[in-house]
């Protein structure tokens, strides 16, 4: 094989363009090109500034600085962005499906009186005489005018076919309720029993520790009558079966419940009218232990039972429940 050896090739056409042959390779002065290169680059420098049919799939280390990234990046998918700083993050964000994300209200949760209604809302709509809502922020203002009366409206019970009994249990604890029958009628000339609840049971307490003491007046005679260890208070009055019949009593819910009233019977017979008062008490008695939230040493009355222990039917009534104020 013929060798030629030199140290230096030098064009005939350029003084300048030479190729300096050394030991350790070759060192090029001037333009050099050629259909393809191979080999490493990594110690080239001087390259042109604008490079161009650069495949980027051959960039495999390194950082791109900053100020060689547009202003505005070109459409492209951020499938794989992450750690994406909200501070960052302005503009609109296009619809979306929200099915996947979680910790988020679907609404607000409503409250009676500290009990949650069964569903949350949306949107809530105050009623009522003088009340206004107001505010134009994030914030808003529910004004109730005060007065309004000494009694809050609680519930009403009312049927028109026979039952055996209307009850009101969850009445608040240590409260003085007002009790309103503007109508009752049983299916025979018998009594108004009164059977008191205790500690959020939802059957009377049939303690038999009920006394109570009747004054009734019938047309122009009157007469009184006691009676204790009961299981009810007895509004001892016949016959409301077919006149108007009304009655209304107080009743504390507390261990030392008592019950005051009065009541009245209008009908078409020799008896043209009765009236008559009531006062009754219920003795103390140990805490059931039924209610978790009672912690008292004694059971308090917190529902009544309204019926006959006879076993008569009550034929139709309207019973109306209030709760005395205390502001």
């Amino acid at each position: 094989m013929s060798k030629i050896k030199v140290d230096t090739i030098q064009s005939t056409q350029h003084a300048t363009s030479t190729i300096g042959l050394t030991s350790t390779g070759a060192t090029i002065n001037g333009d050099c090109s050629a259909t393809t290169f191979t080999g490493s680059g990594a110690n080239l420098t001087n390259l042109p500034v604008d490079l161009t049919q650069l495949d980027a799939a051959n960039l495999t280390s390194g950082t791109i600085s900053n100020d060689r990234f547009p202003a505005i990046l070109p459409a492209a998918s951020g499938t794989n962005l992450t750690n994406l700083p909200s501070a960052n993050l302005t503009g609109a964000l296009p619809a979306l499906d929200g099915s996947a994300l979680t910790g988020i209200s679907s609404g607000v949760t409503v409250q009676e009186e500290g009990s949650s209604l069964s569903t949350a809302g949306t949107t809530l709509n105050f009623v009522g005489a003088g009340v206004t809502a107001s505010g134009t922020g994030a914030s808003k203002t529910i004004t109730v005018p005060g007065g309004g009366g000494s009694l809050e409206f609680v519930d009403k019970l009312e049927t028109s076919t026979a039952v055996t009994s209307l009850s009101k249990t969850g009445l608040e604890y240590d409260k003085l309720y007002r009790i309103s029958i503007p109508e009752i009628t049983y299916s025979a000339s018998t009594y108004l029993d009164i059977a008191p609840i205790v500690d959020n049971n939802t059957t009377p307490a049939n303690a038999n520790d009920c006394s109570y003491v009747n004054h009734v007046g019938v047309t122009n005679r009157a007469s009184s009558g006691y009676s204790g260890s009961q299981s009810y208070w007895r509004i001892n009055m016949q016959g409301w079966q077919s006149g108007a019949y009304g009655a209304y009593f107080d009743v504390y819910t507390s261990d030392k419940c008592y019950i005051m009233g009065h009541y009245v019977v209008l009908s078409s017979g020799i008896v043209h009218y009765q009236h008559g008062t009531i006062f009754g008490s219920k003795s103390l008695q140990s805490n059931t232990s039924n209610d978790s939230n009672q912690t008292g040493s004694y059971a308090k009355v917190n529902g009544f039972k309204i019926y006959n222990a006879n076993g008569y039917n009550i034929n139709s009534g309207r019973i109306l429940i209030h709760k005395y104020k205390e502001s």
